[in-house]
């Protein structure tokens, strides 16, 4: 679907369409050289970029990076004096770093927001509040916000849930995935099972698009797998 309103005639919009559904059919007989070379044609001809992790596409140039929006307390007067735009330039990297795979940078930024600016992260829902210096990372409901969340879970064998889906990479792809990747896939994986069983599919979209951001994973749900893109 169109992400953005971008206004293409309807030539173009009908060509874009005719391109992306030739690029499924390639992607899904597994010719990713040619799913590539019809996304870099559609990137060169129309503006369009492609993201598959939420099945969209826009032509306005746009990022489809997410966003952390701000919420919770902003009238008091120290919540007031957060610098905004630092908290939004370490959110930035903080998501490059999990891109890049560089886990220890990206915990490290979340203990600088917290423990310099008194800001905690919710990546499930991309956003972000004041809580104030010296906070324990703790929350209302009893649970945790990041990487002491992380810290949490680990800690209680099992508290991350389990899945059931096999890796099953496409036939002569050779993609290495370390010990640590592996168990942040298996925990994102398991969440998203979880969400989709309580019916929470707006949620579990969101962990589906983290999975492909960040880890560069396909999960297809009817064969119970996933796999690392090449």
């Amino acid at each position: 679907t169109a992400k953005d309103a971008t206004p293409l005639d309807g030539a173009a919009i009908a060509e874009v369409n005719s391109m992306l559904a030739r690029r499924l059919e390639a992607k899904f007989a597994r010719d990713y050289e040619s799913a590539d070379a019809i996304k870099e044609a559609m990137r060169f001809k129309h503006g369009v970029t492609v993201d598959d992790g939420r099945k969209q596409w826009r032509a306005d140039g746009a990022s489809f990076a997410p966003v952390y929006d701000r919420i919770g307390d902003i009238a008091s007067e120290a919540a007031a004096r957060v610098d905004v735009a630092q908290v939004s330039s370490l959110t930035k990297e903080r998501m490059a770093a999990r891109k890049s795979q560089d886990y220890a940078r990206a915990d490290d930024i979340l203990d600088e927001l917290l423990d310099d600016y008194g800001v905690v992260l919710v990546d499930q829902d991309y956003t972000w509040r004041y809580v104030g210096r010296g906070h324990d990372g703790q929350y209302g409901e009893g649970g945790s916000y990041g990487r002491r969340a992380d810290e949490a879970a680990r800690a209680k064998p099992g508290a991350m849930g389990s899945h059931d889906y096999v890796r099953e990479q496409p036939t002569g792809e050779v993609v290495q995935c370390d010990e640590e990747t592996q168990a942040r896939i298996d925990g994102l994986l398991a969440q998203r099972l979880a969400l989709k069983k309580a019916r929470k599919f707006t949620e579990a979209d969101t962990l589906q698009f983290e999975l492909f951001e960040t880890y560069g994973v396909e999960v297809d749900d009817r064969a119970r797998t996933w796999y690392l893109v090449a």
